[in-house]
């Protein structure tokens, strides 16, 4: 699971570089740029990556928790 989560967090900040540097790319055409298009493409990747990375080590902190919780208020009254 935790190998199909990195994958799937390396497949998105790929995902948002590429966007970036050929929207980036885009606009350089048209005018004038203060940054070049790797440099936006990079930040783009940055912000999904920490983003992601914050979101996932969150979830791993409090996923025991969370599912005990729901199993447990699924229960039968007598149960738990």
């Amino acid at each position: 699971m935790i190998g199909a989560s990195l994958v799937l967090i390396l497949t998105a900040t790929l995902v948002s570089f590429r966007t970036a540097r050929n929207r980036a790319r885009g606009w350089a055409g048209r005018g004038h740029l203060h940054s070049r298009p790797v440099y936006h493409g990079s930040y783009a990747a940055l912000c999904t990556m920490l983003a992601a990375i914050l979101l996932w080590s969150g979830w791993l902190l409090l996923e025991n928790g969370v599912i005990a919780r729901l199993v447990i208020d699924g229960l039968p009254a007598g149960f738990a």
